[in-house]
């Protein structure tokens, strides 16, 4: 089967880079979404709770309103979810025909295989 699979490895390398670009992103949500989470709790508790940390050093400016950071990066985390939507889409469709040139590809050899086979 590693055989067979080794004649569609540029298909399968893209399908690859596709799945682990949506884990990238998955996780890149996620992480936007706790931000958000950790805006709001120290707006609402400052003393307790230790400011936010802002990934790669992209801070907003300091007078910008918690609502405006909020919307913001809810604004960041809705167009990661609409490219990931497509991206999963077209990742989905380009398994299927990966698998489905695979089945082709191994039905041909098997039919070639009894093709030449004797009758006994």
């Amino acid at each position: 089967m590693l055989k067979l699979a080794w004649q569609f490895k540029a298909a399968a390398v893209v399908l690859v880079v596709m799945q682990a670009t949506l884990v990238a992103m998955a996780l890149s949500g996620l992480g936007l979404t706790g931000l958000g989470i950790d805006v709001l709790r120290h707006h609402v508790q400052p003393d307790s709770t230790s400011p936010p940390h802002w990934p790669f050093g992209l801070a907003p400016p300091s007078d910008w309103p918690v609502l405006s950071m909020v919307a913001v990066l809810s604004g960041v985390v809705f167009v990661i979810a609409t490219l990931r939507f497509g991206l999963d889409r077209a990742a989905t469709i380009w398994k299927a025909k990966l698998v489905q040139s695979i089945i082709v590809h191994l039905r041909a050899q098997v039919y070639d295989k009894m093709q030449r086979l004797s009758f006994r």
